[in-house]
């Protein structure tokens, strides 16, 4: 079946604008809360990863590693990750989530799905199944590249859905 031109542009306009103001929304909500988004995707990519070098998390990220280290040093004061020298080769550093770095995503997350779970409010039970069938549909349509086929998650997502 053809798709028709105008539908296509239509979608992807909408989706485009819901991609950026569900970025910006989640920035705001995270700098309110004394985060910086790339600090909590950092943290993130720690956790679900254990012993992860700087290097990796920055390929990942898709950011500089002088990035990576600027974060992890502010992580690092919060107790939130500790860094360790790579016993493989010690010029190389590990990064590890804390316990406490560990139970601070996780309240981030609650945050998020909380807030998320607000916009939904007016939102029938059948129309958000809806959208996530039909966008679930979607997501599985985009072509695979090597980054989608890593570890890849949206940081609010609880671990419970994994």
């Amino acid at each position: 079946m053809e798709t028709n031109k105008s539908d296509s542009e239509a979608l992807a306009s909408v989706l485009m604008h819901v991609v950026q103001r569900m970025e910006q929304t989640q920035a705001r909500g995270l700098r309110r809360l004394g985060y910086d988004p790339i600090q909590v995707a950092i943290l993130e990519q720690i956790v679900l990863r254990g012993p992860v070098h700087p290097s990796t998390i920055a390929e990942e990220l898709d950011i500089p590693p002088s990035s990576v280290t600027r974060q992890v040093q502010v992580l690092e004061q919060a107790n939130h990750v500790v860094v360790t020298r790579d016993a493989a080769d010690r010029r190389a550093c590990l990064l590890e989530a804390t316990a406490a770095g560990r139970e601070e995503l996780q309240r981030l997350q609650a945050i998020s799905v909380e807030a998320f779970a607000r916009l939904l409010d007016s939102w029938q039970p059948e129309e958000i199944r809806l959208l996530t069938t039909l966008l679930t549909r979607f997501a599985a349509s985009l072509p695979a590249s090597p980054r989608n086929q890593r570890i890849r998650r949206s940081w609010w997502r609880s671990q419970d859905e994994e």
